[in-house]
């Protein structure tokens, strides 16, 4: 049985349908232009993958840590300093 669940987000309001007890593993925010990460992102406590890639994002919150279960962490083609 593969518990793996994927989500791309095309939209940023598409963000505010997580639930914090959805099994989300994988979870796709790229090409959205956000400029942080969604705090809604740090109740997917079961979240393995998740890519950032090509938006506008500056700082990674030190609240990422709380992800332990996070493996990928994909931040290509943003504007972290």
């Amino acid at each position: 049985e593969n518990n793996e669940t994927s989500v791309y987000i095309k939209d940023l309001s598409e963000i505010e349908k997580l639930n914090d007890k959805n099994k989300v593993t994988i979870l796709i925010l790229s090409h959205i232009k956000i400029t942080t990460i969604p705090i809604k992102i740090f109740k997917l406590f079961n979240l393995q993958i998740l890519n950032l890639c090509a938006n506008k994002i500056t700082i990674i919150p030190v609240d990422i840590g709380i992800l332990l279960n996070l493996e990928k962490l994909l931040l290509s083609h943003n504007k972290i300093i």
